[in-house]
């Protein structure tokens, strides 16, 4: 190592600091738009769960309009139950983030299954939404 020992000992301190810095419990490091200084905030999962269900509502409305109610009420989709696992920037972007999530729903009268999705969101007007 060092010859000298004052010299060794401050690198040893100051390494041990910044990797106790580094390993705060209950911190996460900074994100890169937080370190870059503009504060980076995704979807809350009450965002996420009411984005995902406007798309899905979007979607069975577009089946019953045309295919009719008889067809819509075999092929709608039942949402029990929409979970966030993460969600990160799309590029560095703010407003468009990528979401993994789980889904426990069922089609028609089908039983429910739980899966796992990745759904992209976009942010406009202060709304998320699933384009």
């Amino acid at each position: 190592m060092h010859r000298n020992p004052l010299i060794a000992a401050v690198l040893v301190a100051a390494t041990v600091g910044i990797t106790q810095a580094a390993e705060q419990p209950g911190q996460s490091p900074p994100s890169p738009a937080t370190r870059s200084g503009t504060l980076s905030t995704g979807p809350a999962e009450s965002d996420l769960r009411a984005a995902y269900t406007n798309k899905i509502n979007s979607i069975n409305a577009g089946t019953e309009q045309y295919l009719g109610a008889r067809a819509a009420a075999q092929l709608g989709i039942r949402l029990i139950k929409v979970n966030l696992v993460e969600c990160d920037p799309f590029e560095e972007r703010l407003d468009l983030y990528r979401c993994t999530i789980v889904v426990e729903s069922a089609v028609g009268d089908a039983a429910p299954a739980l899966t796992r999705r990745e759904v992209v969101l976009l942010k406009e007007n202060d709304t998320w939404r699933v384009p």
